[in-house]
């Protein structure tokens, strides 16, 4: 650490990558104005695709031209610059949320398979992708209860395999999963369970119930592995 220089650093990591993608922007200065225009809307309309993937019948023609259109390199490197945006600005926001995440230690290491549903529900947090944090949170809870209840030899995994996160709670607290830890495993269930069955909340609302399922599963992780 001494050996960090007395000054701070000048510019923040995403100016860099906006100015980057400034640059890219700048590129189609070099198309007359309508030309300009029409790459654009046609590079925003193929990006929009991807966005919702069912799309009505008026957009059918859009598809099936799709292919040629991406074989004009200034369309290519529009619709680029409409993908990167998003992207860009999904990254742009990743540091605020990280901090907003409170990891902890834990006396045993998770089970792999809960490993890997946790590292796709802090990821999809960090970059904005609200729902589907809280989904991927509540796949965890319960994939973690059932570890529990398999560790305690009470179930095997093919009873368990068919019960849902609700159900699997009521049996790890039937043996002895207890506490303000439990309330916390319920909350993450319920938030998926709304998310997955009811409805996708407001933005505003939808960022801070991420944050709370992430931060409600680690208590709750704790429990379990302790």
């Amino acid at each position: 650490m001494n050996a960090f220089p007395s000054f701070d650093p000048q510019s923040e990591v995403w100016n860099h990558l906006e100015s980057g993608l400034q640059q890219a922007r700048d590129e189609l200065l070099a198309l007359d104005p309508r030309d300009r225009v029409t790459a654009e809307r046609i590079a925003a309309a193929l990006a929009s695709t991807r966005g919702f993937l069912i799309l009505p019948e008026s957009k059918a023609k859009l598809l099936s031209v799709e292919g040629s259109l991406l074989k004009y390199p200034w369309i290519r490197h529009a619709t680029d610059i409409e993908i990167a945006e998003e992207g860009i600005s999904r990254a742009n926001e990743a540091l605020r949320r990280y901090v907003t995440l409170k990891p902890a230690i834990s006396a045993r290491a998770l089970p792999q398979s809960a490993i890997d549903y946790l590292k796709e529900a802090a990821a999809s947090y960090l970059f904005g992708f609200d729902a589907a944090c809280i989904a991927l949170c509540r796949a965890t809870i319960e994939r973690l209860l059932k570890e529990f209840l398999v560790a305690k030899r009470l179930h095997t995994v093919a009873e368990l395999k068919r019960l849902g996160a609700g159900t699997v709670l009521e049996k790890a607290k039937q043996a002895g999963f207890r506490g303000a830890e439990d309330d916390s495993a319920k909350r993450v269930i319920e938030r998926g369970d709304h998310v997955l069955h009811r409805s996708i909340h407001e933005k505003r609302i939808l960022k801070k119930t991420a944050s709370d399922s992430v931060n409600d599963l680690v208590l709750a992780a704790l429990a379990i592995l302790a």
